[in-house]
């Protein structure tokens, strides 16, 4: 087997699915890479797909009407990419490759076929989609509150392992400072 798709196995089995449902599952997928700077999806647009990482880095970000960029979420190894919910409507958020990626991809309207065959599958993954999605807001809602500095530990609590490779201005993005904030927050630190 692929060692990509065995990856992607491991995860499954971790769901306690029927083997059938996860042989199926598997044979949505298929490998993509993704350079440092594409898209996977962009706000706005209709993109029916679902990607799993496998190997690399990604950020979930919109920006204003001024340009100014707002950074969501970073998806790294054994984490989903997700356009949206609905494959008819519009992408929520853009999600870029921090650096060269691999991913195994899939259209999210066959994923959702798959959901009505089998409903074990359809609920497990429901509840870790609306827990990625809970994580995203409860994070926003906590960062209201917080001094810069407060933000920047939580950061480097979930992401610590990964910021060397994340750039400046997406750390300071997500935090809501401006990299020289930042900076100066790291030398205070």
């Amino acid at each position: 087997m692929d060692t990509h798709f065995y990856v992607f196995r491991q995860y499954l089995n971790k769901l306690q699915l029927e083997e059938a449902i996860i042989n199926e599952v598997l044979a949505a997928f298929v490998v993509k890479q993704y350079q440092k700077g594409e898209c996977f999806s962009f706000v706005g647009n209709v993109e029916d797909k679902l990607g799993f990482v496998i190997n690399g880095l990604f950020f979930m970000y919109i920006d204003d009407k001024n340009g100014k960029t707002f950074t969501k979420d970073f998806l790294t190894n054994k984490r989903f990419l997700l356009a949206t919910f609905d494959p008819d409507q519009g992408s929520l958020a853009t999600i870029r490759a921090i650096k060269n990626s691999v991913i195994l991809e899939a259209r999210y309207s066959d994923i959702q076929r798959l959901f009505v065959r089998y409903s074990a599958f359809e609920s497990l993954s429901r509840k870790r989609m609306e827990k990625e999605v809970e994580a995203i807001y409860e994070r926003l809602e906590s960062f209201a509150g917080m001094e810069a500095k407060e933000r920047y530990l939580l950061f480097k609590d979930k992401y610590g392992v990964i910021e060397e490779e994340i750039p400046q201005y997406l750390i300071a993005s997500y935090i809501g400072v401006t990299p020289t904030q930042l900076s100066r927050i790291r030398k205070k630190l």
